[in-house]
Order: C-alpha cells, then structure tokens, then sequence
C-alpha cells in the first residue's frame, strides 16, 4: 500500500496527520490509526501487518486484520491512496 502522489504523512505513536496537496486539506488519526498506516506503509506482506499490530496491542489477528481493513477503507473513502499497482500483463505485450 502507498499514498497517492501529493499526500504527506506526519506519523508518530499518539497521533498522526495526512496533508492532501490538491485539496489543502488534513487529515487526522489517532494514534493507533498512525500505528496501522505506518505498518501498512513499511511492510510488504499485510500478512505481516497484522501480526505487528496485533503483537502491539495484544489484540487477536482477525480484530488487527479488521482495525487495519478499516484504516484502510477510511484513506481510501478519502482519496489519499494510490491505485493498486496491476499485476499481470503488461500494455506493451
């Protein structure tokens, strides 16, 4: 996962904020919302988000996988991510 290009975050333990350069506008989170966007940005795998997040909190898998699902959802509601990168065939082929 990545933010759309023009979108800054400013992430730390207790809070965060996202700052779209078209709209002008910030976004805010919370602190375990910062916590989940800075995991879904640095890792590869969701796979290992999840565990992150729910070592973290202490939480089950399935409720990290549903708190970060919803992080997600809320940016993506927002327009501030990137559109999947496609896989498979390429334009050229």
């Amino acid at each position: 996962m990545r933010l759309r290009d023009g979108v800054h975050a400013i992430l730390t333990d207790t809070a965060g904020a996202l700052l779209d350069e078209r709209s002008g506008r910030w976004t805010h989170l919370s602190g375990t919302a910062a916590v989940a966007l800075r995991l879904l940005l640095s890792t590869e795998e969701r796979r290992q988000a999840i565990e992150e997040f729910a070592g973290r909190f202490a939480v089950p898998r399935e409720q990290a996988e549903q708190d970060l699902l919803a992080v997600e959802r809320g940016l993506t509601d927002r327009g501030l991510l990137a559109a999947p990168r496609r896989r498979g065939r390429r334009w050229w082929r």
